[in-house]
């Protein structure tokens, strides 16, 4: 009884996950920022490990100009996944904002000698 609750809540979970995930970036188009922000701080509290979370919801702190929300956001993805390509670049391009040259330059170095296209994806600006 006790595994058939534990994988109820399991799947429960996952769904919601799955919903943020499609969810929040129609937020995003619609400009809904702080929905999509709320989004993405239910799919961490659902699943702290996962780094796409943090990198979404960093993502939109930058948008907010919450730059050391998306700093902290950014570095956690890292944190969670050393070789995140597009979380060194987004820590990178936010570095850069606030100052920290030399961090920015390593930062997008590293990035982009992960993944050479994590500074061409279309969705950048």
């Amino acid at each position: 009884m006790v595994l058939l609750m534990i994988l109820t809540r399991l799947f429960l979970s996952i769904r919601e996950l799955q919903r943020f995930i499609t969810v929040v970036p129609s937020r995003a188009y619609k400009g809904d920022l702080d929905g999509a922000l709320a989004d993405y701080e239910k799919a961490i509290e659902l699943k702290p490990s996962l780094p796409s979370a943090f990198l979404g919801r960093g993502y939109f702190r930058y948008q907010k100009e919450d730059f050391d929300g998306a700093l902290a956001d950014f570095s956690k993805a890292i944190e969670l996944k050393p070789d995140y390509a597009d979380a060194h670049v987004d820590r990178g391009m936010v570095r850069g904002l606030i100052g920290e040259i030399d961090s920015a330059i390593a930062d997008i170095t590293k990035g982009v000698a992960l993944n050479p296209r994590s500074v061409s994806d279309s969705d950048r600006e």
